[in-house]
């Protein structure tokens, strides 16, 4: 047994030895060096948390989820999947975390299988180095496939183990005050039920407490104007890179990983976990002097320069201002949307001897989803 100590959820506990030979990979180390919120930090100087600290959090939840239901038809071959999928679920993620799948167009889950199940990854080599059929199972279980639906929902559901862990590790890193403080009452209420993953009715004030959380969290950290617009300083900084190479100021050979990335192509497994916001920031430091407006944008991005916003009229588009090349729009996100995902995504409860989806079981779940899904999205015009 080995642990790892940790500021938000206590002790660590590895149990296994090839979960913890998972840890000490270069694709898993590889994310001690990719921020979880990207540039938040701005506004929030203690978001700095990584996706290193993260993935240990969420196999760590998943690890107590286990041990509280111990179901009786899961083998130590799916034990094992489901832990491994919990510590790899976000190994697929590239620089500055999500704002890269915008950039990219690819989303973190391909490249997480695609390092899952590259034979070159060391990752894979251990994995295969356990059981052949191991790293198909854990990909299965992230894409929400497999045979046992509560493995599938503890990765991935309304209320998982992914998203307690970040709402517990933002809301700390961040000094605000919403949503879940501690997880153990909503674990300790776990139950299995014909397959699905369910909680019993007393844990319905920590469900509302984490969705509510969650909701709160959008609109004043992750979709907050003044967030959104120091995020935009990576798009407007690949998108200038992007145009430079166009020119032909910048050699196309050697920003070859930059041009995969703008035309929206996949990167190889060699390319990719090359990437993270180090090596980055490190290539931004390489092009200063390249041109003025991209040494505006590197300016803004390494020396901490949030861009000024100003709302805008929600039909205004990048054809009536013109396309600038220091500016663009975000527009604010809607938090608890789940329409037109899988069944299994739902979370249930048990009211009496009959599971009802949660927002049947609470009146205020299902408020907060209708306000959510019907707010008024707002826009804004970012410059710097």
């Amino acid at each position: 047994m080995k642990n790892i100590e940790c500021s938000s959820l206590g002790t660590i506990t590895f149990t296994e030895q090839v979960l913890f030979d998972l840890i000490e990979t270069k694709e898993f180390v590889r994310l001690q060096k990719i921020k979880q919120l990207a540039l938040v930090h701005f506004t929030f100087p203690g978001a700095i948390h990584t996706r290193y600290e993260h993935s240990l959090g969420v196999y760590e939840l998943a690890r107590r989820s286990l041990e509280k239901l111990n179901p009786a038809d899961l083998s130590d071959f799916n034990k094992i999947a489901l832990l491994s999928a919990a510590l790899l679920h976000d190994v697929g993620h590239g620089p500055f975390s999500h704002l890269f799948e915008g950039i990219s167009g690819v989303k973190h889950e391909e490249y997480t299988r695609m390092i899952i199940l590259e034979e070159n990854s060391s990752i894979n080599k251990i994995l295969v180095g356990y059981d052949s059929k191991l790293p198909a199972a854990i990909t299965s279980i992230i894409e929400g496939k497999h045979e046992l639906t509560y493995l599938n929902q503890l990765i991935s559901s309304q209320v998982d183990v992914d998203r307690m862990d970040y709402l517990i590790r933002d809301r700390k890193n961040c000094r605000t005050s919403f949503g879940l403080d501690n997880p153990d009452y909503l674990i300790k209420s776990m139950i299995i039920v014909d397959g699905y993953l369910a909680f019993n009715e007393s844990a319905i004030f920590e469900l509302e407490n984490l969705l509510v959380g969650r909701m709160h969290m959008f609109q004043s950290v992750y979709s907050s104007p003044k967030s959104l617009a120091a995020s935009l300083l990576v798009k407007l900084f690949f998108n200038r890179v992007g145009q430079l190479i166009s020119d032909e100021v910048l050699s196309d050979q050697s920003f070859k990983i930059f041009s995969t990335i703008i035309n929206k192509h996949k990167l190889d497994f060699n390319d990719f976990i090359s990437l993270d916001d180090e090596s980055v920031t490190d290539m931004m430091k390489q092009l200063i002097g390249t041109d003025v407006v991209l040494d505006k944008i590197i300016d803004s991005i390494l020396n901490q320069k949030t861009p000024s916003f100003m709302e805008v009229d929600t039909d205004s588009t990048s054809e009536e201002f013109g396309q600038g090349t220091s500016w663009d729009y975000i527009e604010t996100k809607s938090p608890l949307s789940k329409y037109g995902v899988p069944s299994h995504f739902v979370t249930q409860v048990l009211v009496g001897d009959k599971l009802v989806d949660i927002e049947d079981a609470s009146p205020l779940i299902k408020l907060v989803y209708e306000l959510s899904n019907s707010a008024d999205k707002k826009k804004y015009k970012v410059t710097i």
